[in-house]
C-alpha cells in the first residue's frame, strides 16, 4: 500500500505586554480546547512550541496546562520544541543574546518536562544562513522554515517532501520545509481535502514527508474559528480522519521523522521568511505590486506557479527602514544589550537585567504585517519598559555608575550620523540633530516609560483594500476565511482617517507656518511650511552653562535661522530656549509652532487627560482643540503615574490633536490612538535682521505633583 509521512507542529504565542484578557481568551478559545481534542486521539502526535511569554502567563494563571503537557510528553504524544524564550527574531539579536535566549528555553523544558529539546522553533521563520551556527551551538538538531525558503533556493514542489541538511562554519543543522498549501488548508478547508492532498505524495516506499507548522491561534482564536474548529467539529473530524487512515498516513513527531527518515539532500537557503512576510517587508508600492503579481501568476495555474518560484519579496531587516520607529526600538535594544553584557556574571542584579532585556526583545513590536504588531502602543510600551528597566539595573551597578548629567554623542541608531544622549538620572533623553533636531526618545526612568514612543501616520498597501471595502460590502456568510483574506471594519468612516505625515512624529518638531493655519488643517496635514525645518539636518554642540550642561542645535535656510537649546538639570526639568533670526531683506509674518508628541496609551480614558492654566481637566487625550493665552499646559496619565507640563514665558496659544492610525488586526481594520500632539503656537511678525525668542520649561513627574 502507498504510504506517506505527516508531521504537525503547532506554535502557541502571546507577546510580552499583551492584555491579560487576550491571554485568557486565547487560552479558553484555542490552547485548552485543542489539547482537549488531542487527548482523545492518541494516534495523533504533534510537535509543540509554546513561547516563554505565554509559558510565564500559564505558570501564573493556568498551571494545570503545564501538567497536561507534561503528561502528553510522557505518553509520547507531544514533542516540545525549544527556541528563543521570549520569541525574538534571532537575526535581530547579538550572538550573546541568541545563546542566552535559547539556553533559557532549553533549561525551562528540561526542568518542567525532563526533555532535551532537539528542535527549535524559529520566530516568524526569519532565516539567515548564520543561524545554522547559532542554533547548532545551542543544541538544536533541527528547525523549520517555510517552503518559500526552499523554492527560492531552486527546489520544485515535489522536492519538498522531506528535510534537508545545511552547514555553516562546520556546524550542521537539519531544516524541515513547512507546506504553505497545508497552512491554508488547515483549518480552513474540509479535512478530507487535506487527506486527499497527502495522498498525492503517498508512495510504495513510503518515504515522503509533508510538514504542517503554524500558529495554534488559528485553531480557535482567530475570528470565527472557534465555532468552526470546535463547535462545528472541524478538529474532531480532522483527528478522526487521520486516525482512521493511520495505516497509510504515518504521523511522526519531528524528532521521529529525523530519526526514521534520511535527509533528502544538502541545502543552503537564501535570507527569507514565509511568503506573506516577504511582502510586508517591502515599501507600500512594491508590496502592492508583489501581491498583485503573486495573485496573477497563481491564477495561471501550473505555468504561473513555475514563475512564482522566482518571485521573491523583501528582506526582514528592512522593516527597520520601512518603519523608523522599529529601528528606534532596535537601537534601544542594542544599546541596552551592550550595557547588560558588560555586567559581571556573578553580580546579583545580572539575571534580572538579562531577563528584562530578553523580554524587551520579543519580536512583535519590531514589525508589522496582517496583525497590529508595531502599530499596537501597548506592545511598544512593554518593550520599552523592559529595556528601560534593564538599563536602569545596569546603570545602578556601583562600578558602572557615572556622574550625572551625562551627555555624549554617538551614532546610536546606526544611520551614519551622530545622535546625542543625555542622562540625568531621572530622564534619558535622545536627540537627533540630523532629523530636524528632534527629541526622539524620553525615558522616565522610575516609571520605565518612554513618553515619546509614538508612531507616524503612513500609507500602507492594505489601505487600498480599506478604500475599496468602504464602497462595497462583502456578501454575508460563506466559508471561514484565513486572516489574510478577511476585510472587516471595526467602525464606519475609517477611510476618512487616511492622512499621512511627512515627518517623524516625535518632539521639538519645528514649524514655520502660514499665519492662517488652523489646528484643524494642521491635524489633517493640510498645511504648508513657509520654510520646512521638520526633517532638516541641524548642527549640534554641547556647552557648559550656569543652569547645567546644554545641547545647542541650529539650522539655517536662505531666509531664516533657528537655534534651540536644551538644558537638562539633574532632576526632571528641561529648559528649552528658542531663537529665530530673520536674515532676509523683508519682514516675515508667520505662525511659529513647536510640536510635541506624547504617548500615553489611551486617547479616550477618564484617567488620561489634558490640563491647562485654566483648569485641571481640559479634555481627553484625543481632543482636538485650540486653547488661547495659556501660562502652561500638559497632560496626565494616571495609570502610568506620569505627568508632563510645558510652561511658557508669556501667554501662549496651544493646539492639541490626536495622532491616530488605521491598521489591520485579527478583527479587521481599526483606528488606533498613537499619541497626543501638543503645539504651542505664536503669531510672529519678524522684521528683517531681527530675532524672536521664547523659553519653555518641560517638567516631568508623577501626576499628583502640586502646581
Amino acid at each position: 500500500m502507498a504510504k506517506v509521512n505527516f508531521t504537525i507542529v503547532i506554535h502557541n504565542h502571546q507577546p510580552v505586554g499583551n492584555f491579560e484578557r487576550v491571554f485568557a481568551e486565547a487560552y479558553d478559545a484555542a490552547y485548552r480546547p485543542f489539547l482537549d481534542v488531542l487527548e482523545r486521539y492518541p494516534a495523533v502526535k504533534i510537535g509543540l512550541h509554546v513561547s516563554g511569554c505565554l509559558l510565564d502567563w500559564i505558570e501564573d494563571n493556568r498551571p494545570e496546562y503545564i501538567d497536561r503537557l507534561r503528561e502528553g510528553v510522557r505518553r509520547g504524544q507531544i514533542e516540545m520544541l525549544g527556541g528563543g524564550y521570549y520569541e525574538p527574531i534571532m537575526t535581530m539579536l547579538p550572538e550573546r543574546d541568541r545563546a542566552g535566549q535559547m539556553k533559557m528555553m532549553r533549561e525551562y523544558l528540561r526542568d518542567r518536562f525532563g526533555v532535551e529539546a532537539d528542535g527549535y522553533w524559529l520566530a516568524e521563520r526569519v532565516w539567515e544562513q548564520e543561524l545554522t551556527r547559532s542554533l547548532a551551538d545551542a543544541g538544536a538538531r533541527y528547525t523549520l522554515c517555510d517552503d518559500a525558503h526552499f523554492i527560492h533556493a531552486g527546489l520544485r514542489e515535489d522536492e519538498l517532501t522531506g528535510y534537508y541538511t545545511t552547514e555553516d562554519q562546520g556546524r550542521t543543522l537539519n531544516i524541515f520545509p513547512i507546506s504553505e498549501k497545508l497552512r491554508y488548508y488547515m483549518p480552513f478547508r474540509n479535512p478530507e481535502e487535506t487527506i486527499e492532498y497527502l495522498g498525492r505524495y503517498a508512495t510504495e516506499e513510503g518515504r515522503n514527508l509533508l510538514v504542517y507548522g503554524d500558529d495554534g491561534e488559528k485553531f480557535g482564536s482567530w475570528p470565527e474559528t472557534h465555532k468552526h474548529v470546535y463547535t462545528d467539529g472541524w478538529l474532531e473530524r480532522f483527528f478522526k480522519i487521520l486516525s482512521d487512515n493511520a495505516h497509510w498516513v504515518k504521523i511522526l513527531k519531528p524528532g521521529e521523522a529525523l530519526s526514521q527518515l534520511p535527509p533528502r539532500g544538502r541545502i543552503f537557503l537564501p535570507d527569507c521568511s514565509y511568503r506573506e512576510m516577504t511582502g510586508w517587508a517591502l515599501p507600500p508600492d512594491a508590496q502592492a505590486r508583489f501581491e498583485r503579481l503573486h495573485d496573477e501568476f497563481q491564477r495561471k495555474g501550473e505555468e504561473g506557479r513555475g514563475i512564482l518560484r522566482f518571485l521573491k519579496g523583501g528582506f526582514w531587516r528592512n522593516f527597520r527602514v520601512k518603519y523608523p520607529e522599529a529601528n528606534q526600538l532596535y537601537a534601544k535594544m542594542m544599546h541596552v544589550s551592550g550595557k547588560v553584557a558588560a555586567l559581571p556574571d556573578d553580580a546579583p542584579e545580572t539575571p534580572d537585567a538579562r531577563r528584562e532585556l530578553y523580554r524587551g526583545q520579543c519580536n512583535c513590536p519590531y514589525w508589522h504585517g496582517v496583525f497590529g504588531g508595531l502599530y499596537l502602543p501597548h506592545l511598544r510600551f512593554s518593550a520599552y519598559r523592559c529595556l528601560i528597566r534593564a538599563e536602569k539595573i545596569a546603570d545602578e551597578i556601583p562600578a558602572r555608575r557615572e556622574s550625572l548629567p551625562l551627555v555624549k554623542s554617538e551614532d546610536y541608531d546606526f544611520d551614519g550620523r551622530d545622535e546625542i544622549i543625555v542622562q540625568t538620572g531621572a530622564l534619558n533623553c535622545y536627540l537627533k540633530p540630523s532629523q530636524g533636531g528632534q527629541m526622539v526618545e524620553m525615558d522616565v526612568v522610575e516609571k520605565g516609560m518612554n513618553i515619546l514612543d509614538t508612531l507616524s501616520r503612513r500609507r500602507e498597501a492594505y489601505h487600498e483594500r480599506l478604500l475599496k471595502a468602504a464602497h462595497a460590502r462583502a456578501e454575508p456568510g460563506g466559508d471561514v476565511k484565513s486572516i489574510h483574506h478577511i476585510v472587516k471594519m471595526k467602525e464606519k468612516g475609517l477611510e476618512r482617517l487616511l492622512c499621512y505625515d511627512r515627518y517623524q512624529r516625535k518632539s521639538l518638531v519645528d514649524h514655520l507656518l502660514a499665519p492662517e493655519t488652523t489646528v484643524e488643517r494642521f491635524a489633517a496635514g493640510e498645511y504648508d511650511e513657509i520654510v520646512d525645518f521638520t526633517s532638516r539636518s541641524y548642527s549640534a554642540r554641547i556647552e557648559e552653562r550656569e543652569e547645567g550642561r546644554a545641547v545647542v542645535m541650529s539650522a539655517r535656510s536662505d531666509a531664516v535661522e533657528i537655534e534651540k537649546t536644551l538644558t537638562l538639570t539633574p532632576n526632571a526639568h528641561i529648559i528649552i530656549d528658542y531663537r529665530l533670526l530673520n536674515h532676509s531683506s523683508e519682514e516675515m509674518r508667520l505662525k511659529v509652532g513647536i510640536e510635541f508628541n506624547f504617548s500615553m496609551l489611551a486617547g479616550h480614558a477618564h484617567d488620561r487627560y489634558y490640563f491647562t492654566s485654566r483648569g485641571s481637566n481640559a479634555g481627553e487625550l484625543a481632543t482636538l482643540a485650540h486653547h488661547r493665552g495659556l501660562d502652561f499646559a500638559g497632560l496626565v496619565d494616571e495609570w502610568a503615574d506620569v505627568r508632563v507640563r510645558l510652561s511658557y514665558d508669556g501667554p501662549t496659544d496651544v493646539w492639541t490633536c490626536p495622532v491616530e492610525t488605521v491598521s489591520t488586526s485579527e478583527a479587521g481594520f481599526e483606528r488606533i490612538y498613537q499619541s497626543s500632539c501638543m503645539v504651542p503656537v505664536w503669531d510672529v511678525a519678524l522684521p528683517s535682521g531681527e530675532e524672536w525668542r521664547t523659553r519653555l520649561i518641560m517638567d516631568i513627574g508623577p501626576f499628583h505633583r502640586e502646581e
